[in-house]
């Protein structure tokens, strides 16, 4: 459970961190109402509430803290690493608790 909470791609979770890294600002914001409708269709709306009251106390909003390297492209293999924690939040959705 705790992993499907950290690498689901909103905001400030690990998830989100790597949704920027790949998509950019503006994919960030899609990924984050995708992760936060994600949280409230499990069944965890309280954190998904917590996670929208955490981030209107952000003086950032949706785009959370920016890298420090917001210019280099981000590799193929990375990408693929991406690919593989999203799988991986797939697998952790379908044994987590409802």
């Amino acid at each position: 459970m705790l992993t499907f909470l950290n690498i689901v791609p909103a905001w400030q979770l690990d998830g989100g961190h790597i949704s920027r890294a790949v998509f950019g600002q503006s994919g960030h914001r899609f990924a984050t109402v995708i992760g936060l409708i994600l949280l409230l269709a499990a069944g965890y709306w309280t954190f998904a509430i917590l996670v929208l009251i955490m981030m209107s106390f952000s003086r950032r909003g949706f785009a959370g803290v920016e890298p420090l390297d917001d210019v280099s492209s981000v590799s193929n293999l990375r990408k693929v690493v991406y690919l593989l924690s999203l799988v991986m939040l797939v697998l952790t959705f379908a044994f987590s608790p409802l």
